[in-house]
């Protein structure tokens, strides 16, 4: 009698703990796993908490709510996770840390949409490489409920602010409303109202998507029950933010623009309307087909099946390949450099200057919020003159960055009427062809340096920030230099290519074109 040697696979298997969980103890693994996440991606964390808890944008303050019921759907989901095989998964741990890496990235980069955007997935890979691919691809809604609470949603408020104001202008038509409705401004006899951004209704959007979903996941509906659903809800939201608009227009017409939600506020009243919108929603939800009572009960009776191993070491390894770029993070944190790339210089061969340019002597006021130097001089050469402005950065954070909101390189009084390359491949150079009232026309070349690499895109060049950023100190800064246009801007554009050729070696070949 024979037999044969055991395999390699029953061998680690022999050799790897496991242990004995029911599924609601998985189910109980993956909040902890929720909440690890959650903490190793601090900075993340913080950003979304300041989102949520922001009362007067108040988009996200149903961020927690959203949050809570993740982790409900987790453990509700346990019925699902019963006699499910748990396998660690290599693959899932490689790309925990290569997304965990372009998450440290995109934050040193100061890309604060992009990093909470990263989140979920994060967590997902997370069951992925911990628990194995079965569990969390039946985790996957619970994951991506999440979106709702993250502040990716404003690329539609402008559509939704259009839809107001068109939808706005067609009540007051019908009801015979006296009104003038121009742009986004409605116009009263007794005074006018904005339909501004904030008049959109995104929170409703958001919030009636986020209970259409829920509701579908409850009652495991079909696919095509849950578009119908969310087409409903969709519906709902923008019916209750025209009304409101609408309400509050007509308040101010009937009243002189005395009215309550005129003078004092108008928050709440739409939160009622909402109300009201979705309990309409809720009785005609409960008329659509729901998944029949013999497949529910299938997928309830599972709950008795006895459970599973798990890997102590998959685990582990898990939250390891996790916990690499936030250690990065903290390891290697963002330094001073010292640097004084892209600063203006002293002197610069056949041009007199650097002389200060004083307040009011010229209408070009770039401003970068949070630049550790930033000059305006003064360049000339004949009758020619060049302005030039740097501002330089040792390091950037959220708040203090190159490229940020707050930051404009024309300031408030130039407008661009005009835009090309300059040079692209080698040391990329933009003109900007500005305007103003007082000052005419005038021609504006820049670039961005990030260390020793120029770019004039502002996406990559946070990009390259961040990547730059990995190893320690990374200087950066914007160099831009302007010129009058006369009669037409040939000279001013000669002008600014001689003045690149004599100040950086990397524009030399410009002076003769």
């Amino acid at each position: 009698m024979s037999s044969s040697p055991p395999s390699a696979s029953s061998i680690v298997q022999s050799r790897t703990p496991l242990l004995s969980l029911s599924a609601p103890q998985v189910a109980v693994v993956q909040i902890a796993l929720f909440a690890i996440v959650f903490a190793l991606l601090w900075p993340t964390t913080l950003s979304l908490m300041q989102e949520w808890a922001d009362t007067d944008f108040a988009t996200y303050t149903h961020g927690y709510l959203i949050a809570a019921v993740s982790v409900w759907l987790l453990y509700r989901n346990r019925d699902r996770l019963a006699c499910v095989p748990l396998r660690p998964s290599a693959l899932g741990c490689a790309l925990l840390v290569l997304t965990g890496l372009t998450w440290l990235i995109v934050l040193r980069a100061g890309l604060q949409s992009l990093h909470q955007a990263l989140l979920p997935i994060l967590l997902w890979l997370t069951y992925l490489a911990a628990l194995g691919r079965t569990v969390a691809l039946r985790s996957v809604f619970a994951v991506g409920y999440l979106y709702f609470a993250i502040p990716l949603w404003g690329e539609i408020n402008a559509l939704l602010q259009g839809g107001t104001v068109v939808a706005v202008d067609i009540l007051l038509r019908v009801s015979g409303v006296a009104a003038y409705v121009y742009g986004n401004m409605v116009h009263l006899a007794a005074g006018s109202f904005e339909i501004a951004g904030g008049c959109s209704g995104l929170h409703f959007f958001i919030v009636a998507l986020a209970i259409a979903t829920l509701y579908g996941e409850i009652h495991r509906d079909s696919l095509k029950v849950r578009l119908q659903l969310a087409a409903l809800a969709i519906v709902a939201a923008l019916l209750t933010n025209w009304l409101r608009v609408y309400a509050i227009i007509v308040a101010g017409y009937l009243t002189d623009m005395q009215h309550y939600l005129v003078r004092v506020e108008h928050y709440r009243f739409g939160w009622v309307v909402f109300a009201a919108m979705m309990i309409v929603f809720f009785v005609i939800a409960r008329r659509m087909p729901s998944q029949d009572e013999e497949s529910r009960e299938s997928v309830e009776r599972t709950e008795s099946v006895e459970g599973v191993g798990l890997s102590p070491v998959g685990l582990v390894a898990a939250i390891a390949a996790l916990a690499v770029a936030p250690a990065w993070n903290v390891l290697a944190p963002l330094q001073a450099s010292g640097a004084a790339l892209g600063r203006a210089p002293t002197a610069i061969a056949g041009w007199r200057g650097p002389d200060a340019i004083g307040p009011g002597e010229t209408v070009w006021q770039p401003v970068f919020i949070g630049a550790d130097e930033s000059r305006l001089v003064r360049y000339g050469a004949g009758e020619r003159t060049v302005e030039l402005f740097t501002a330089t950065y040792d390091y950037q954070v959220q708040g203090r960055e190159l490229v940020g909101y707050g930051n404009s390189l024309t300031g408030e009084q130039l407008q661009i009427v005009g835009r090309r390359a300059v040079q692209e491949r080698r040391s990329p150079l933009t003109e900007l062809v500005l305007s103003s009232e007082r000052e005419g026309h005038s021609l504006l070349w820049y670039y961005y340096a990030i260390g020793e690499r120029r770019t004039t895109n502002t996406l990559l060049a946070q990009i390259q920030y961040g990547l730059a950023s990995l190893g320690g100190a990374a200087p950066s800064s914007v160099v831009a230099w302007r010129a009058k246009c006369q009669n037409d801007c040939v000279e001013a554009r000669r002008a600014l290519a001689e003045f690149a050729a004599a100040f950086d070696p990397e524009y030399a070949d410009l002076s003769s074109t």
